[in-house]
C-alpha cells in the first residue's frame, strides 16, 4: 500500500434536500477515521457522528477513496465537508527476530503519512506569523471585551464600551456634517465677476459680509475677510491661474459666513 495523494479533505458539497451520497477522494484504513461536518446558512457547524448512525462509509482501504452516505439528506443551502482524522497513536508492534511482513510495516508508514497530511490541512487554515516573527501572546478572555492590537504591536483586550463610544462620536460627527451641508445648501450667489489676466482685485458689492476662500487651479490659495463694499486684492492672475484663458468668472455667495469662488469656464472650482 502507498499514500499517493496529498488530499485529506473533500468538499464543499452543497446540499439540495435530496442527495445523501457524497464522494471522498482520499484513502482511509478504517471507517472510524472519517469525519463529516455540516455548516448551515448562519455559519454554524455541526459534526455528524458515525457511531450515532448519522452516516456510513464505503471504500475503506481504497486508494481512490469511496463514498459517505448520510442518514438524512443535507438540507438545501447547507454545506458538507469530509475529512480524514487518523488518531495519534502507533499500534504496530514488531517482535525481536520475529517474522517480517512488509505490508505491516508499510501500513504503519501510511498512517504516519496520513497524520502528516491532516496536520498540514489544519495548518493551511491557521493564522501564521512570518518566519522570524515571534507569535503573539493571547491575553485571558474578558467579558465585555474584544481582542485587538495595542500600540506596541501586542494583543490585548479592548473594552466594547470604547467601540460604542467611537460609534457615538462618529454618529455625532455625521450629524454635524449633515448640518453643515444643510447650511451650505442655502448659500446665495452674487452674479459672477469676470476676472481678466493681470487683474489683482475685486470689489465686494453692498449686502455681503463674508470670508472668502479661492483656489486657483488647485495650486494657489487665497483667503480674505471682506465687509460690504470692500475691495479685495490678490496676486495678479496669470495664464496658469486661468488654464490659458484670457479671463475667468468668480462667483461669490454668502451663507454659513463663507464665500465660494468657482471657475465657470469649466464648471469646476478654481
Amino acid at each position: 500500500m502507498t499514500v499517493s495523494s496529498e488530499v485529506s479533505c473533500s468538499g464543499p458539497y452543497t446540499g439540495n434536500g435530496v442527495t445523501t451520497v457524497f464522494p471522498y477522494e482520499f484513502k482511509i484504513t478504517s471507517a472510524a477515521h472519517m469525519r463529516a461536518f455540516v455548516t448551515d446558512a448562519l455559519d454554524v457547524t455541526t459534526e455528524l457522528l458515525l457511531g450515532d448512525g448519522d452516516f456510513s462509509v464505503s471504500g475503506v482501504g481504497e486508494e481512490s477513496g469511496g463514498n459517505v452516505t448520510t442518514s438524512q439528506p443535507v438540507a438545501g443551502g447547507n454545506v458538507l465537508w469530509l475529512s480524514r482524522d487518523v488518531p495519534f497513536t502507533q499500534e504496530t508492534a514488531l517482535g525481536n527476530q520475529g517474522a517480517y511482513f512488509a505490508e505491516t510495516v508499510e501500513r504503519a508508514f501510511d498512517l504516519a503519512t496520513m497524520r502528516d497530511q491532516q496536520l498540514a490541512e489544519k495548518l493551511s487554515r491557521a493564522i501564521l506569523t512570518p518566519i522570524g516573527v515571534a507569535p503573539p501572546v493571547f491575553p485571558p478572555a474578558e467579558d465585555g471585551s474584544l481582542l485587538g492590537w495595542g500600540t506596541a504591536g501586542q494583543l490585548e483586550n479592548k473594552s466594547i464600551s470604547l467601540l460604542t463610544d467611537a460609534v457615538a462620536d462618529a454618529e455625532a460627527a455625521r450629524d454635524d456634517i449633515a448640518g453643515i451641508v444643510a447650511s451650505i445648501a442655502v448659500i446665495t450667489e452674487h452674479p459672477p465677476f469676470t476676472v481678466f489676466l493681470g487683474q489683482s482685485s475685486v470689489t465686494i458689492p453692498g449686502g455681503y459680509d463674508v470670508v472668502a476662500y479661492v483656489f486657483l487651479n488647485s495650486l494657489r490659495f487665497y483667503a480674505w475677510s471682506a465687509p460690504d463694499g470692500l475691495t479685495i486684492t490678490f496676486p495678479p492672475l496669470t495664464t496658469a491661474d486661468t488654464d490659458g484663458a484670457a479671463s475667468v468668472e468668480m462667483v461669490i455667495g454668502t451663507g454659513f459666513n463663507s464665500v465660494f469662488a468657482f471657475d465657470t469656464v469649466d464648471g469646476g472650482a478654481f
